[in-house]
């Protein structure tokens, strides 16, 4: 068999000899069969492939074109909402609805990706806007609490100088002016310790102390205005006389939250208040730690914000002034020990703080 060219074709070429029984050449059978059809059907499925493979190539171009215009439409959103912060908008959010609404969010596709960053970029923008509106609270809050103080400093001053205020009244209205003063001071120094702790300028100095002892100490140290408000204490203290709690933390900085829960809860119970304390084990390793009054207690709206800068609630709705600070700084210092505390309603009828500390 073969194959030979002639003409204008193609030829196959068979050839078959025929030999006798003592094996002598007799014939030949011969079949020229020309390639005519072979090569037109050989032609036609290499035209089919290049037809579909370049259909194929032009619908993968639309179908890029299609995806690429819709992949990047998320991207516009983002930049555009980008422009909107940068210019102050920091309500605005972008729409991570759209992915879906268009149907380009498949499982471990990059469109995934899009949408967390999305995501993300929603979550920054909510930081910021909360960032921002503390910031203007911040400002707000600062310039009423410096503002009033100033105003009572400044008229007094201005009315003893000019003769307003006699002489024999002068020295009631100066000892206002050195309460103001204190207040003064004591915001600034509130303030101070608030950025501090904020920046973690303030490093803890971890010791082993008696928080029985601690507590007593700070009972003392407020023992004239428990007295001038002839306010009742209760602690479980008296349960464990002659016993010690050991804990672990810094012994200055856990001082200062109980003041600021304790001065609290005086600043607030009325005449013949109740204040109650208690130091109690919850399991091998974490002390609880409770101050409770019978004071007009924190509406259960407020809650969720008694531990924010300046945040002043219905509790603070009195003549009873403060720097809204003391509570942001209890919970930046036990976040700062990596422990925990709450607020709630005390079964007296007042508020209730709780906090942890690591048991020595």
């Amino acid at each position: 068999m073969g194959v030979f060219e002639e003409g204008s074709g193609n030829w196959i070429s068979v050839v078959k000899p025929f030999y006798n029984s003592d094996g002598r050449y007799l014939a030949n059978l011969q079949l020229h069969y020309r390639m005519v059809v072979f090569e037109q059907s050989y032609q036609s499925i290499i035209n089919g492939l290049l037809l579909v493979i370049l259909l194929a190539i032009l619908l993968a171009v639309a179908v890029v074109k299609v995806y690429a215009r819709r992949m990047a439409k998320p991207i516009e959103l983002l930049s555009e909402a980008a422009d909107q912060v940068a210019k102050g908008n920091f309500a605005m959010r972008v729409d991570e609805t759209w992915l879906n609404d268009n149907q380009i969010i498949g499982a471990g596709l990059p469109e995934d990706d899009l949408l967390i960053l999305m995501q993300t970029f929603n979550r920054m923008i909510e930081q910021i806007e909360r960032h921002n509106t503390e910031q203007r609270d911040f400002i707000a809050s600062i310039s009423h609490d410096l503002r009033t103080p100033l105003t009572s400093i400044g008229g007094f001053v201005t009315a003893i100088l000019d003769g307003t205020i006699p002489p024999d009244r002068q020295e009631r209205y100066l000892g206002i002016v050195q309460d103001e003063t204190r207040r003064l001071t004591a915001l600034v120094a509130d303030m101070n310790d608030a950025i501090a702790l904020d920046k973690n300028n303030v490093t803890a100095d971890i010791t082993k102390f008696d928080i029985y002892q601690l507590i007593s100490r700070v009972f003392s140290s407020l023992e004239v205005l428990l007295s001038a408000k002839n306010i009742s204490v209760q602690t479980d203290l008296a349960q464990v006389a002659g016993q010690t709690v050991y804990v672990m933390a810094d012994e200055t900085q856990i001082e200062r939250v109980l003041y600021n829960l304790i001065s609290n809860a005086v600043k607030f119970v009325d005449q013949d208040g109740i204040i109650a304390v208690s130091a109690k084990r919850n399991g091998p390793d974490i002390l609880v730690v409770e101050v409770e009054d019978n004071g007009p207690g924190i509406a259960e709206a407020d809650l969720p914000h008694v531990f924010d800068r300046f945040f002043k609630g219905d509790r603070s709705r009195t003549d009873r002034k403060g720097s809204g600070l003391g509570l942001y700084i209890c919970r930046r210092i036990l976040q700062n020990h990596g422990q925990s505390i709450f607020a709630g309603r005390s079964p007296m009828g007042g508020a209730r703080f709780e906090f942890t500390l690591p048991l020595a």
